[in-house]
């Protein structure tokens, strides 16, 4: 019968190469809170997430936290530049099904960090760990018009597209309801070439450092 390693332990990862980039660090902790106040509140992050809010105060940001560690379903690192120690974003488990060795993932990466391979070095960290760990499937859910993630998905790693939910968000910026998408990745596929094809196009990245 398959099981989960400990998940809530204190955890660093990082790619065993010596021009890595990222590290990640779980737990968060309140000395992160100003840094994630400013990457939850980017236009670029709570443009396609209706249920974010961009005037988020610091005060919401620690709650969230201390929700999230207090859950049981939440497992977020903080994103570092291993060479400069400068914070890149945020990202990891997101309601955790133990007993469907299942999680949502999520990244927020910070706009001047985009399109330089930062997310694609922490996605592979966050998914590798995770079935490291012992997890079958993974999710991710965006809105079906953040036409950016998802051919990211589908181009970085081969994440599989399992369905629209029609008018499944509210989007009071528009008064209105806006689609959402799901995509996958499950433990056969990721060790049946999905692993390696992220990790070539990270190591693209890697070798311009």
């Amino acid at each position: 019968m398959p099981t989960l390693q400990p998940l809530f332990e204190p955890t660093t990862l990082k790619l065993d190469a010596p021009n890595a980039r990222v590290v990640l660090t779980y737990p968060l902790t309140e000395a992160d809170d100003a840094d994630q106040l400013r990457c939850l509140t980017t236009e670029a992050f709570t443009k396609y997430l209706p249920m974010m809010n961009p005037n988020m105060t610091l005060e919401q940001v620690a709650a969230r936290r201390e929700s999230q560690n207090a859950a049981g379903a939440f497992k977020v690192f903080k994103m570092n530049h291993v060479s400069t120690g400068e914070f890149i974003g945020s990202g990891g488990f997101y309601r955790i099904e133990k007993d469907n060795f299942a999680y949502d993932c999520g990244l927020s990466i910070l706009p001047e960090f985009h399109r330089s391979g930062f997310a694609s070095e922490a996605l592979f960290l966050v998914l590798d760990h995770g079935f490291h760990l012992g997890f079958n499937r993974v999710t991710f859910v965006t809105n079906a018009e953040n036409q950016g993630m998802r051919g990211w998905l589908e181009n970085a790693c081969g994440a599989k597209l399992e369905g629209v939910f029609r008018q499944s968000w509210r989007d009071d910026k528009i008064d209105g309801w806006v689609d959402s998408v799901m995509y996958s990745i499950l433990r056969s596929e990721w060790d049946g070439g999905m692993r390696e094809r992220l990790l070539t196009k990270v190591n693209k990245y890697l070798v311009q450092v």
